[in-house]
């Protein structure tokens, strides 16, 4: 062990008077730091020396008679050659086609014994190797577990990074919560190598493009909003104008599909709809069995001759020629509107009207 002299000086001592020392042997501890003791220790281990593992035969194969077999078919199957089937021979010709298919069975059974041999080495050594997997997964296993507990958590950590970052920017855009569900992390930002500010850039990214679909949106439902009522209106004008027995119900017509219209879409749309169906009305009504209608009221036809009053002289004028100078009376034109005619008696008022031999238009209004 390594020595120390310590060394006095006597109180008593004079510069005149020889110094009086003492020097005392101590002994100290050697000090062992704790690499010292685990490279110690390892040294009184046994050395480990590695081993690859490494194919130290390789498989030759199986050896057999081939070249006795193939010397035996040559000769065997050279009385085969060139036979003819006749109907004196069939039964013989049955038989030799039996003993040539007897052969190659045979050959067959052969090879599958063969193949079952040569496949055993293979067989045997997946199941050693399957062994020495089992070996180093019981070292690996419970490692890969306790590091997996770690991953985890910084997984967890980024990914609350992430969400906590889009979270502030979203509401700072204005993106209302319905539509934060579209954000989503991709995985490539979690890997250890990604760097934060390649995320931040993404995550903003992702807000620009989340906050365009939440306008997209709020446009759609603006102009669905103003549509809807563009389409009630067309729908009460329709119905008013054919005169529909069963009017189309706003309710049932007015679609998503048609909300995403053009406005003028929507009107021939709509318009299109109310024209069908006051066509298949007016169908039923002319091929329903009803009821006859009420007859009636005779309408008595007008004869100047009879008539009390005093009808002028002049007669009724030409569609294109001009009234006479020396007409005692005015000519004009006399509109006449008829409520609620039964279309049973069209053909008769019109009669009645010839009578008169006057030019008229008729119009029907629904």
């Amino acid at each position: 062990m390594p020595r120390k002299k310590n060394t006095e000086i006597t109180e008593n001592a004079t510069p005149n008077t020889p110094i009086e020392t003492k020097t005392d042997v101590i002994l100290t501890e050697p000090i062992i730091s704790d690499t010292q003791t685990d490279t110690q220790t390892a040294e009184k281990l046994p050395q480990i020396i590695p081993v690859e593992p490494q194919i130290t035969t390789k498989p030759t194969g199986i050896e057999w008679n081939y070249e006795s077999v193939q010397s035996y078919l040559n000769q065997i199957t050279e009385k085969y050659q060139n036979l003819v089937v006749t109907d004196e021979n069939f039964d013989d010709m049955t038989k030799t086609k039996s003993e040539i298919v007897h052969l190659r069975t045979s050959l067959q059974k052969f090879e599958v014994q063969g193949k079952r041999i040569l496949k055993q080495p293979t067989t045997d050594f997946t199941n050693e190797c399957a062994k020495l997997y089992k070996i180093i997964s019981g070292v690996e296993n419970p490692l890969e577990e306790q590091l997996q507990v770690f991953e985890d958590k910084r997984v967890a950590q980024v990914s609350a990074d992430i969400n906590g970052e889009f979270t502030k920017k979203a509401e700072a855009a204005g993106i209302r919560e319905e539509f934060t569900k579209e954000f989503q992390i991709v995985d490539k930002w979690l890997n250890k190598t990604a760097k934060w500010g390649d995320t931040v850039v993404a995550i903003d990214q992702e807000v620009a493009r989340i906050l365009t679909v939440q306008k997209e949106s709020d446009d759609a439902i603006a102009r669905h909003a103003e549509r809807r009522e563009f389409a009630g209106l067309y729908i009460e004008k329709a119905n008013m104008q054919y005169n529909l027995k069963s009017p189309l119900d706003p309710a049932v017509e007015i679609t998503d599909e048609l909300l995403d219209m053009t406005v003028t879409e929507i009107k021939a749309k709509i318009f299109e709809t109310a024209e069908e169906r006051h066509n298949i009305e007016l169908a039923a009504m002319k091929h329903a069995d009803v009821p006859p209608a009420m007859e009636p009221p005779e309408i008595p036809v007008i004869n100047p001759a009879v008539m009390d009053i005093t009808m002028p002289s002049m007669p009724p004028i030409n569609e294109y020629s001009a009234p006479p100078t020396n007409a005692p009376m005015d000519y004009k034109d006399m509109v006449i509107t008829m409520h609620r005619v039964n279309m049973a008696d069209y053909d008769r008022i019109c009669m009645a009207l010839d009578t008169l031999a006057y030019r008229y238009d008729v119009e029907l209004k629904g």
